[in-house]
C-alpha cells in the first residue's frame, strides 16, 4: 500500500508484530457502515497471514489509520463539492492481486485448438472493484 495509509500500516505491524495487509483487515471490519472487504490472492498463504492476524487494534492504532485515511479521501472529497458534485460512496473494498485473464479470441473451440487469446483484468478483486465502478 502507498501513501499515508500505507505508512502507518507499515510503521504498526513492524510495531505489533503483524503484516500490513493483516492490520488493514482488521481496521476494515471495524469501520461504520460494515464494509465487506473482498480478499483475492492466487496464494493460499497470503490470505491465511491476514484472517489470523489480530481480531481488533489497539485504539491509537485504529485512529491513526483512521486519520491516515481521512488524509487521503479529504483531496477528493474538496475537489467533487468544487463542482458542486455530491460523492458517491460504495462500502467495499477490494485488496489483493489483480490478474490478466487470457481469453480465447474463438468461442467454441477447444483450448488446444486455439490460436490468439485476449488479455483481460481478472481475478476476483479487479472483478469486484470493476462491477462496483460500472454500477455508480
Amino acid at each position: 500500500m502507498q501513501g499515508a495509509v500505507g505508512e502507518c500500516l507499515d510503521k504498526w505491524a513492524t510495531e505489533l508484530n503483524s503484516t500490513s495487509s493483516a492490520l488493514a483487515l482488521a481496521w476494515l471490519r471495524t469501520l461504520p457502515h460494515s464494509p465487506m472487504p473482498v480478499i483475492g490472492s492466487v496464494k493460499p498463504e497470503r490470505i491465511d497471514t491476514m484472517l489470523n492476524g489480530p481480531a481488533s487494534l489497539p485504539r491509537e492504532v485504529w485512529y491513526e489509520l483512521l486519520e491516515a485515511a481521512r488524509g487521503t479521501a479529504w483531496h477528493k472529497l474538496s475537489a467533487l463539492k468544487q463542482f458542486n458534485k455530491e460523492p458517491q460512496m460504495t462500502p467495499v473494498i477490494a485488496f489483493g492481486e489483480a490478474l490478466v485473464d487470457m481469453l480465447s479470441s474463438r468461442l467454441g473451440t477447444a483450448t488446444d485448438a486455439q490460436e490468439t487469446f485476449t488479455p483481460y483484468a481478472g481475478g476476483a478483486p479487479a472483478n469486484v472493484a470493476v462491477a462496483c465502478a460500472r454500477r455508480a
